[in-house]
């Protein structure tokens, strides 16, 4: 595919839907990445929909995103960048929030990039069913080397069409449900006025505590279409596939404060509760993974053996989870590093392909701004 001199030569198919009009504010939040935010930048501009504007929000960024990011709003007057002093991806998105004039709102990571009709596609769903959340399936990129391999969730694309449940989440969240559509803020459109706010501070679960907090103040309605309509690119260095940090952990206690405390059931809290261990052991074999102090492997355990048998007593919960958490809480640590180790090193022999994985030609389709 020959790459255009510039994103205003880019030209989507026109659009005939009553929702025209609807003004479309994609939030892009951007730390350190300038050589991917063109495809966020570009991908939101040349949406079927036209009428978007796009908020870029530079967090500090010591690389040249800014320079990057000012380069393209020079090009096409729908781009708006904001600058803040490093905060966090939270901070930054709560300024977006702040700032977005669009009756809709649609979270952008800046390292992602949308198909040409995914708010066109979002907002055809919306019309349809005006009163839910509506989420869409994704695309997942990972590049290994030069080559950038697709991969589309085969129980995501099972799925029909159908009304989501707070229970159907919180069922996702600790994997009773195996898709993780819920998880995060990927595929969803979010109604103005947006009066939910991520945790400032949080580096992991924000996303997941946002929107089960926004879901529950727009009445608990969700409507989930299996439509890819966004490509996640799954970068070495990112928070959820670096190394561990123990704000992770931190983190993801302050989040689920709020996840389980917004659940209006017994049932409910029980399955979040369910997913708050999961994902604590997690945590656990993560940091045994990248050698943490033996005070946050002790601090995770601690807080792992504090709850972990309300899940293990579950029937529901699948036995190799209950494998994981019990081996977590009860295993000593020596015992523990070395399944970890064995485990890491008997997936090294097979690999890490996933089913559904082809090769992807031109994958950077955005041309990128001008050296200096």
């Amino acid at each position: 595919m020959t790459q255009p001199d510039n994103l205003a030569t880019i030209k989507p198919q026109a659009t005939s839907h009553s929702h025209n009009s609807v003004l479309v504010s994609v939030i892009i939040p951007a730390y350190n990445t300038a050589q991917y935010i063109h495809r966020a930048i570009g991908s939101s501009l040349i949406q079927t929909h036209r009428n978007v504007e796009v908020l870029v929000i530079d967090d500090g960024s010591t690389d040249d995103t800014l320079r990057v990011a000012r380069y393209f709003a020079g090009t096409d007057s729908r781009i708006r960048v904001l600058t803040q002093e490093n905060a966090g991806v939270s901070a930054a998105r709560n300024y977006g929030i702040r700032e977005a004039h669009g009756e809709y709102l649609y979270f952008l990571d800046s390292d992602d990039w949308l198909e040409p009709d995914a708010i066109e596609t979002l907002l055809d769903a919306q019309s349809e069913h005006p009163d839910c959340v509506i989420c869409a399936n994704i695309f997942a990129t990972r590049i290994e080397g030069s080559t950038a391999l697709l991969y589309v969730s085969p129980v995501r694309m099972m799925m029909p069409p159908h009304n989501v449940s707070l229970r159907e989440i919180a069922a996702t969240y600790c994997g009773l449900e195996q898709s993780d559509v819920f998880h995060h803020l990927h595929a969803k459109l979010f109604r103005a006025p947006v009066n939910t706010k991520f945790l400032e501070g949080c580096v992991y679960a924000e996303d997941a505590a946002f929107f089960i907090e926004y879901f529950m103040q727009s009445g608990g309605k969700a409507y989930y279409i299996n439509k890819p309509v966004l490509n996640v690119f799954e970068r070495k260095g990112s928070v959820v596939r670096g190394k561990y940090n123990p704000q992770i952990f931190t983190s993801l206690i302050e989040a689920y404060k709020i996840i389980i405390g917004l659940a209006d059931d017994d049932e409910i809290k029980q399955l979040m509760l369910a997913s708050l261990n999961i994902r604590m052991s997690h945590c656990l074999v993560w940091s045994v993974r990248y050698r943490a102090g033996l005070n946050e492997i002790n601090r995770i355990k601690s807080a792992l053996r504090s709850s972990a048998w309300l899940t293990i007593k579950r029937r529901n919960i699948p036995l190799g989870v209950k494998l994981k958490l019990i081996l977590g809480v009860y295993a000593p640590l020596p015992v523990y590093k070395a399944v970890v180790i064995t485990w890491n090193w008997l997936k090294s022999l097979r690999g890490e392909k996933r089913h559904g994985e082809e090769v992807i030609p031109n994958w950077q389709d955005f041309p990128k701004a001008p050296c200096e």
